[in-house]
């Protein structure tokens, strides 16, 4: 997982890979795998990867925003914000986080946002 510091993204991604095949149910190389895809701009993996790793762990606070970033930035308002508001469930300074979070701007004033 070191790769994914040192932004060698293939390279990470293929070690992610080996530790998930090894290790199915471990929460930590999906949740870095969706940060790799994510900094590449492949939302969709990125995506995909994160909701595995709130699948294996359902109180993965950081795993439920990232998810809400990426749906936002895919125009999923309902997704992102359901995704924020399990983020805060499970860790309350999410909230304060998504008050500034430029991932939020589009859906911000939204109704939805505001409860």
């Amino acid at each position: 997982m070191a790769y994914a510091k040192e932004d060698n993204f293939g390279q990470a991604i293929m070690e992610l890979s080996l530790a998930i095949q090894s290790e199915p149910g471990w929460v930590m190389p999906f949740f870095t795998l969706g940060v790799v895809y994510g900094n590449l701009g492949e939302l969709d993996k990125a995506i995909q990867a994160w909701e595995r790793a709130t699948h294996l762990d359902a109180d993965f606070a950081k795993a439920h925003y990232n998810l809400a970033v990426a749906y936002s930035h895919k125009a999923e308002k309902g997704l992102s914000i359901a995704a924020l508001r399990e983020a805060i469930r499970v860790d309350k300074a999410a909230f304060s986080a998504a008050k500034t979070e430029p991932a939020f701007d589009n859906i911000r004033n939204s109704p939805e946002f505001q409860d």
